[in-house]
């Protein structure tokens, strides 16, 4: 029989309410979210400056100004803020990452092929404009050990590496990609070299639009992979 101990309860923060308060579209719905987004504007701000694992309760709640018994009103925790921060970049790469596979099925072109991953990266691109802390963030502490309040990170991280994979299948199943290769390899290669051109814009590395930069990514890439 194995000696290791189970992992202890997990111990619930006091006064964290079973339903979230008022209905939606409500005074106190409305009071809900407005309290929301000032935990999150404050745990942004110390998450880019600190990092995730650096920061407590203490901390945000201090930055927003508001008492500490109201964080646990609204989140139960760090991790759960985390996840709440990161849904508008995560729902923004699902649409895109969506609208890619379905113009896959019916692509039958190598001249498609580029334009379809093309308008995938100008619309990640997009995302991460349109939300350039949330997605600094995201780049920082993809990779970083997946525990605590990084699990939304990291989970949404291998959210969109099996997507990329799924969609290499995609393209390779319609004749469009070379067929000698682990098809992960050109996936997770490109992931890796957007993530790093991305956080080269948003930290001032690069100039210019960074919607050309990965356009010209695609390039790069699909000329290695492309079906002869």
């Amino acid at each position: 029989m194995s000696s290791r101990k189970p992992p202890p309860p997990r111990v619930e923060p006091p006064n964290v309410p079973r339903e979230r308060p008022g209905p939606a579209g409500g005074r106190r719905d409305a009071n809900r979210r407005r309290r929301l987004a000032e935990l999150c504007a404050a745990a942004e701000e110390l998450f880019l400056a600190e990092g995730i694992a650096a920061v407590t309760v203490d901390q945000i709640v201090a930055r927003a100004g508001v008492a500490k018994g109201s964080f646990y009103r609204y989140v139960r925790d760090t991790e759960e803020l985390v996840a709440t921060m990161i849904q508008p970049l995560a729902d923004a790469m699902r649409a895109a990452i969506t609208c890619a596979h379905a113009a896959l099925e019916s692509a039958d072109a190598a001249a498609t092929l580029t334009a379809i991953y093309r308008d995938l990266a100008a619309q990640l691109a997009d995302a991460a404009l349109a939300h350039p802390g949330l997605t600094t963030i995201y780049l920082q502490e993809a990779r970083a050990p997946r525990v605590g309040p990084r699990r939304p990170i990291c989970a949404l991280s291998d959210e969109v590496e099996r997507a990329a994979v799924t969609l290499t299948r995609a393209a390779r199943d319609h004749g469009l990609l070379r067929t000698d290769y682990d098809l992960r390899v050109s996936a997770l290669a490109a992931i890796g070299a957007a993530d790093r051109i991305l956080f080269a814009h948003l930290s001032d590395e690069f100039s210019g639009d960074p919607r050309d930069t990965v356009t010209d990514l695609v390039s790069v890439i699909l000329d290695g992979v492309r079906s002869r």
